[in-house]
C-alpha cells in the first residue's frame, strides 16, 4: 500500500504583533519573533532562524536516511554544522 509513504504535514498558528504562535498537525509547538529593534519583543527566534535550522535537520536526516540505505551500510553518529549563514 503506497499510501503508507506519503507524509502530510500541516501548520496553523496566531499572530499577536510580531511574533507568532504554531502548532503542527504532529503536535509540535513553534514560536517565532523578531529583535527590540525591528518592532519585536525577542520572545523566540527569528523566522530565518528557524529556517536556517530546518535546513540542518533536513541535511541531517538525509544524510542518516542515505547512510542506512547503502551497501554497505553507513552509520553516521554525528555531523557537526559550523557557523551556518
Amino acid at each position: 500500500n503506497d499510501s503508507n509513504h506519503y507524509k502530510h504535514y500541516s501548520i496553523s498558528g496566531t499572530g499577536k504583533r510580531s511574533a507568532v504562535h504554531m502548532k503542527t498537525n504532529t503536535g509540535h509547538i513553534l514560536q517565532t519573533d523578531v529583535p527590540k529593534k525591528m518592532g519585536g519583543d525577542d520572545s523566540a527566534p527569528q523566522p530565518v532562524e528557524l529556517l536556517l535550522a530546518a535546513l540542518l535537520g533536513c541535511t541531517q536526516a538525509t544524510a542518516v536516511y542515505v547512510g542506512r540505505n547503502m551497501n554497505p551500510r553507513l552509520i553516521i553518529d554525528r555531523i557537526e554544522f559550523d557557523n551556518m549563514e
